[in-house]
């Protein structure tokens, strides 16, 4: 069962949002590792998902919406946490981060290297990433800020999830005003779910179909 888990985790990481709904190969007119856009298109929506926030030993449900940017090959998570309205944003580079630590935690899954006494600290984490995030009591582009989420592996109820911790970070333009501390939780199923609706091949799909639409011209002389 842990092997055959193991399996559906890296076919997992593999189509989820590593590259941002996109690929990370190079292109002739970028010279550069991630591509920056998918074309001049309209953000639309990929689903929802949900994740799990931890208070105590009590646990709640994170209820998320994502969708992709086309024109910057950027994904946006939309959520609330506590007052606050947050939407995390996620380049290709953040993507390609948030897909190589999951690596590591589905290795750790499948090598039974987990602790039961561990303590999710700075020095024992997976690694990181630097996504931006925009938040506000009455809307979500109040502020923003650029910020550091780290990833790790907490046990809760007995069981490790899969953590991200959304360090706090200074707003953009202000001197006194921080993102919220934040720490959002993934169980495999949740991470599955993740998986389906940010698949690159579905993405694609629907960005050729758009582009079919755009600039199709059946006509020769």
């Amino acid at each position: 069962m842990k092997k055959s888990l193991y399996i559906f985790l890296f076919i997992c990481a593999i189509l989820m949002i590593a590259g941002c709904a996109t690929t990370s190969k190079q292109t002739s007119e970028e010279d550069s590792q991630y591509l920056t856009t998918l074309g001049n298109f309209s953000p639309f929506k990929l689903g929802d998902a949900i994740s799990l926030w931890k208070s105590g030993d009590d646990v709640s449900p994170c209820e998320m919406e994502l969708f992709c940017i086309p024109r910057t090959n950027k994904i946006e998570i939309y959520f609330s946490s506590s007052i606050d309205k947050v939407c995390l944003i996620m380049d290709a580079k953040d993507c390609a981060a948030f897909d190589e630590n999951l690596l590591k935690y589905m290795n750790d899954y499948n090598e039974g290297n987990f602790d039961k006494n561990h303590k999710p600290k700075k020095d024992n984490s997976y690694g990181f990433m630097e996504p931006s995030v925009s938040w506000g009591v009455f809307g979500y582009n109040s502020y923003n800020a650029d910020i550091k989420a780290r990833f790790n592996y907490e046990i809760i109820g007995g069981k490790p999830y899969f953590s991200m911790n959304m360090e706090s970070g200074l707003a953009n333009g202000q001197t006194d005003i921080y993102s919220p501390k934040m720490t959002m939780y993934f169980s495999p199923s949740q991470l599955e779910t993740i998986k389906e609706i940010t698949d690159s091949e579905i993405i694609m799909a629907h960005i050729k179909e758009l582009e079919k639409e755009a600039y199709e011209f059946d006509y020769q002389f």
